[in-house]
């Protein structure tokens, strides 16, 4: 009996001889030991561990050449599965770790046994071999839908079998029917494997079917997008095709649709285009000259990013967003060129003036001045125009001044030289000594103040004149300044539409807001 069991264990140590269900550590030394695989693990040099590992596993395969079925496991499963061979690898490190004192054949040989046994236990490493019997297919098909386990990589097989279980022409029993022959041709092949590469054919199916009914679906979404799209464009065309004055909606919304399409337009952009360079061309005049030559050359020098400023402050009308362009904002006219001038180089009075006619002229150009304020033609009128009440200020407090000198009584030897006249005629009457002093000062005394006082007199009329001449000026200028009664408001806007009309045509449209702006005009006292 020690004979029979001493080649049992010799036959156990060449790799022959060997159960199903268990490997026998094989005769050739192992080139690592597991002591090295300890240390490399230890210095966390996983790739050291692998590579000695990994030529254990040849060993191993040059020597596990019999039929059982653990051997057959490990070369046609283990070796050919990725998944099992990290699973022995990890096996087999976790084997050195428990017995250093082994090479590394034995600890994968030991990884391999506990691999072989693990796949009649864990069914996601089942293979074909335990099919039916360990595991049924009800049980592998609740396993991938619920899994019992934490998956971090996900399982590829399980969404591959969802649309064939969701399928009424497969289901589950599509499974039941093709898994057993598959696995009868296949014994050595995961269970999960199998499942997939039976899923394959039925899953191809649907997904073409999938794909053409998505086919269909898109083509028929298309088809209508581009109806749409068509419908759009051909609305768009109708719109704004053409000068938005001509189609009398020369509206802010209008004006911003149409400069999108001239941009962004994937057909008839240029149609666009034109229609926006019509309308551009097409808007009113603006009320000054320095405005509208701006406003001209700033479509010169860059017609494009005018046109966008237009756009981009369009809110209540084209012709208030003209106004908002920098260039037209900043331009001035020859009358506040000169103001701005003459408020610069002048003192006093003078340049007080100026000032406060720059202040008017600009109030009138921007179009914020008083309704009962007067716009002038010429520089020189507005700084008259302000002018005169600051002369009217100063004479009257010269005036004040001057009156004021009239209240001091002069002292008798200030009036000594005055009243020689009456002074002679007393002598002439023969009065001497205290009858001439009397007489003197009862009667000269007058005549010498009315003389004292004659050239005071004489500038206090002057100035009052002066003074009266201005305040007649500026009285006629406030009656200038008076709004104008309804009739003539009629007439000046009447005289506006007839110049719009003149400009686009008789039948061009005239909306409110266009109303408004001109009667507007009409009380500032601009005309066309």
């Amino acid at each position: 009996m020690k004979r029979i069991a001493l080649i049992s264990a010799l036959a156990m140590a060449q790799g022959c001889g060997s159960s199903d269900d268990a490997a026998p550590y094989i005769d050739a030394d192992s080139t690592f030991s597991c002591k090295e695989v300890n240390l490399s693990q230890y210095h966390n040099n996983i790739a050291n561990s692998l590579r000695m590992i990994d030529t254990g596993v040849s060993q191993l395969k040059s020597a596990y050449t019999e039929e059982t079925l653990i051997q057959t496991f490990f070369r046609e499963t283990v070796t050919k599965n990725a998944t099992y061979h990290l699973i022995l690898r990890q096996k087999a490190i976790e084997a050195c770790a428990a017995n250093p004192e082994n090479g590394v054949n034995q600890a994968l040989t030991d990884g391999l046994n506990s691999l072989y046994k693990q796949s009649f236990e864990d069914m996601r490493l089942a293979t074909c071999r335990s099919f039916g019997n360990e595991f049924d297919n009800e049980q592998i098909l609740n396993e991938m839908q619920n899994p019992s386990q934490k998956l971090p990589f996900g399982d590829i097989t399980a969404l591959n079998i969802k649309p064939i279980l969701a399928d009424n022409r497969y289901g589950a029993a599509y499974f039941a029917n093709e898994v057993p022959s598959h696995c009868e041709d296949n014994p050595n092949e995961r269970i999960w494997d199998a499942y997939d590469s039976v899923a394959q054919p039925a899953l191809k199916t649907i997904t073409s079917e999938q794909q053409a009914a998505q086919k269909i679906k898109n083509e028929q979404e298309a088809a209508e997008k581009k109806r749409i799209s068509e419908e759009l464009h051909q609305e768009n065309l109708r719109k704004y095709g053409k000068d938005l004055y001509q189609s009398g909606t020369p509206g802010c919304e209008d004006f911003k649709a149409l400069h999108e399409l001239s941009i962004f337009a994937e057909n008839d952009r240029s149609t666009f285009q034109s229609a926006l360079n019509d309308t551009v061309n097409s808007i009113p005049k603006l009320s000054t000259e320095h405005q509208r030559s701006a406003f001209q050359h700033a479509l010169e020098s860059n017609h494009e990013n005018t046109v966008r400023i237009i756009a981009n402050n369009c809110s209540t009308s084209i012709e208030q967003a003209v106004l908002t362009i920098p260039a037209v904002m900043d331009s001035r006219s020859e009358i506040i060129d000169e103001l701005t001038s003459l408020a610069q180089k002048n003192r006093g009075i003078e340049g007080n003036a100026a000032e406060l006619a720059l202040k008017h002229a600009l109030e009138c150009e921007q179009g914020t001045n008083s309704q009962n304020s007067v716009c002038f033609n010429s520089a020189q009128d507005f700084l008259n125009y302000s002018l005169a009440p600051l002369q009217i200020k100063e004479l009257e407090n010269k005036l004040e001044k001057l009156e004021a000198q009239k209240q001091i009584k002069p002292s008798d030897f200030e009036l000594g030289s005055y009243g020689n006249d009456c002074k002679q005629r007393l002598i002439n009457q023969g009065l001497r000594d205290k009858e001439y002093d009397v007489a003197a000062q009862e009667k000269c005394t007058p005549e010498a103040l009315t003389e004292y006082f004659a050239p005071l007199n004489k500038d206090i009329d002057a100035m009052k004149k002066d003074i009266a001449q201005l305040t007649k000026l500026t009285a006629v200028n406030q009656d200038n300044t008076l709004a104008p009664n309804s009739n003539s408001i009629e007439e000046c806007q009447a005289l506006w539409i007839s110049a719009y009309q003149a400009e686009i045509g008789e039948d061009a449209m005239i909306n409110s807001e266009q109303l408004d702006e001109w009667r507007g005009w009409c009380h500032e006292g601009k005309k066309p």
